[in-house]
């Protein structure tokens, strides 16, 4: 679960990191405007982002966790 906890919340920077700079560009570049962003949406897309991560990667590998590592790796092959 921590894995899917550090790799939502990397997700969730670098998606709002790119968001915000595309953002900030168009708004500089091609519509001659002041960027202001707003901080909320930011913050429930970040919290989005990482609690589907957590929840999809549990469920996902909710059948792994539950057998012995031995038969989950025979069962690769």
């Amino acid at each position: 679960m921590i894995e899917y906890l550090f790799l939502g919340t990397f997700a969730a920077v670098t998606g709002l990191l790119l968001a915000m700079l595309a953002s900030w560009a168009l708004a500089a570049f091609l519509f001659e405007a002041v960027f202001v962003p707003a901080v909320l949406p930011l913050v429930v897309a970040f919290l989005l982002v990482i609690l589907l991560t957590v929840v999809i990667g549990t469920l996902g590998s909710r059948g792994v966790t539950s057998r012995p590592p031995l038969e989950v790796l025979q069962s690769e092959m």
